[in-house]
């Protein structure tokens, strides 16, 4: 925009002011424009080296603090702390452990993958890792569903042992107590699984740093586990 205002001003208005004759102004208001020009060109002409190295220095500060410049969108920020939008988003992150969702969907080639307790113990470590992120209020998962399961219908498990001791207990779990929530974190052959994350904040630059290491942690999975977050 600047570049084509300045090829208009030494093209097209020349041209106009050739093209259309100019209007003959009255004496009695004299126009004071080019006495003010005549000053300020004899001070920008006795001041050159001031502006060069003044303009100079001002664009190496400008493009230094450029650098500081945080690209985020927080609409949060658009409202007082004690207005009634920042308590109630603040109320909802406390009661249901972050307002933002996110997902990990978690894949594998094999069918019945997230019934066998090793794949189910790759997705609790992920969880505590999650769960150690600034920015997380807590996830949910299989893990969790039938870890329920599990100290429900074997009352003498520990309450620490979430995960079976094997795929064939899982099968019993989840055939004596699975509902239809689980389709909420598994599909029918089990070869998929979604790990539901909440978030407490909603500024994106903080959502983007938490996905950036979300995505690294999620490369160490091993094959032939695959993941991504959304």
């Amino acid at each position: 925009g600047v570049a084509l205002s300045w090829i208009t001003a030494l093209t097209v208005v020349p041209a106009g002011l050739i093209i259309v004759p100019a209007r003959r102004r009255s004496s009695v208001h004299p126009d004071p424009t080019p006495a003010v020009a005549r000053h300020l060109t004899n001070f920008n002409l006795t001041h050159q080296r001031l502006f060069l190295f003044g303009g100079s220095a001002l664009a190496i500060i400008s493009f230094a603090a450029a650098t500081n410049i945080d690209v985020s969108t927080n609409v949060l920020q658009n409202f007082a702390a004690a207005s009634s939008i920042r308590q109630n988003f603040d109320r909802i992150g406390s009661t249901f452990a972050g307002t933002v969702p996110m997902r990990v969907l978690i894949r594998s080639d094999n069918a019945e993958a997230f019934k066998n307790p090793k794949n189910l113990k790759k997705i609790s470590e992920l969880q505590t890792w999650l769960k150690e992120q600034s920015e997380v209020g807590g996830s949910y998962s299989l893990v969790d569903y039938i870890g329920l399961l599990h100290q429900a219908i074997v009352p003498d498990a520990s309450q620490e042992s979430k995960i079976p001791s094997s795929t064939r207990l899982t099968n019993h779990l989840l055939l004596l107590g699975g509902g239809a929530d689980l389709n909420r974190f598994a599909d029918a052959s089990f070869a998929n699984t979604l790990v539901h994350v909440r978030v407490k904040t909603a500024s994106t630059s903080a959502l983007l740093s938490l996905t950036n290491r979300i995505e690294t942690r999620l490369a160490a999975l091993p094959p032939p586990l695959s993941a991504e977050d959304t």
